[in-house]
C-alpha cells in the first residue's frame, strides 16, 4: 500500500500513535486467508501471507479487491492529512528526539568505565 517494511515505518511516518490514527482503516483491510492445522508448523501460511502482502489482489474477488481499494485510498488520504496538518512537525520533532536518546543509549561515554 504505503510500501512500509515494518511497524516502526508506520512510527516514523505518523508518530508513535500511529495506531491510533489508523485503527479504523486497517479494520477494513480484507484479510481472505484461512488456514488449516498444521500449516504454520510447514511454513506454508508464512509463504501464504508474505505473497498475500506482496501482492493481495490475486486473492482477491471483485467486491473485495473495492473494499482493498477503498483502504488503500483511505490510508493514502489519511497519510496526506497527517503528513501536512500543523502538528507533523511536532511529531517528527519527538520522534527524531527519541531517537538521539535510543543512539545516546547504546553509545559510551569516555569517562564511564561501564
Amino acid at each position: 500500500m504505503l510500501h512500509f517494511e515494518n511497524y516502526g515505518d508506520f512510527a516514523d511516518y505518523f508518530g508513535p500513535r500511529w495506531h491510533y490514527y489508523l485503527r479504523d482503516i486497517i479494520a477494513t483491510i480484507p484479510v481472505p486467508l484461512v488456514f488449516s492445522k498444521g500449516q504454520f508448523e510447514r511454513g506454508v501460511a508464512a509463504k501464504l501471507l508474505n505473497d498475500f502482502a506482496e501482492d493481495p489482489f490475486p486473492y482477491l474477488d471483485e467486491k473485495i479487491k473495492k473494499k482493498m481499494t477503498t483502504a488503500h485510498s483511505d490510508l493514502l488520504r489519511k497519510f496526506t492529512e497527517l503528513a501536512f496538518d500543523v502538528g507533523a512537525e511536532v511529531r517528527w520533532q519527538e520522534t527524531q528526539a527519541a531517537e538521539a536518546d535510543l543512539q545516546n543509549d547504546l553509545v559510551e561515554t569516555p569517562n564511564e568505565p561501564f
